[in-house]
């Protein structure tokens, strides 16, 4: 039987540890948790996910036990730069509870990518919300041929 969530992190050295942007949509897709900081910005939460593990249980795992909150991976990625890549895992919220993190926020999408700028959060999120499925008033998902990839 393996280690827990919980014991693996105990022992895992921190250059085991891949460090992800969170993009925590609500279910409908128009709104994301966002990590305010004392400057009055925003960023994009980030989670260390030990490397080598299964990503999708072991981030909603962890997301359940530090900031008591449901969800589902819907996708990751790896965004890179000139300088080097970034990891990004797009979530779900299933419950519609903000995270228990410090510092959390739900923004609108336009909101945040107003305070991320050409950053390579907003790069991120640019490119997360356009694969994102949208959710009609029914509460059906809603998959165009120019948001899916």
């Amino acid at each position: 039987m393996g280690l827990s969530v919980t014991t693996q992190n105990a022992i895992i050295k921190k250059a085991d540890v891949d460090r992800y942007q969170l993009v925590l949509f609500n279910r409908a897709g128009s709104v994301l948790v966002m990590r305010s900081s004392d400057d009055h910005g925003y960023s994009l939460p980030i989670m260390g996910v030990p490397r080598f593990t299964r990503l999708a249980e072991e981030l909603t795992t962890l997301l359940r036990s530090r900031w008591s909150v449901e969800t589902v991976l819907l996708f990751a990625g790896v965004s890179t730069d000139s300088q080097k890549e970034h990891l990004y895992a797009v979530l779900e919220v299933q419950d519609g509870k903000c995270p228990a993190m410090k510092s959390a926020a739900w923004l609108s999408v336009q909101q945040a990518l107003q305070f991320l700028g050409e950053t390579q959060g907003g790069l991120i999120l640019k490119s997360a919300y356009g694969k994102v499925p949208s959710v009609n008033s029914a509460g059906c998902r809603i998959f165009t041929i120019g948001r899916v990839m």
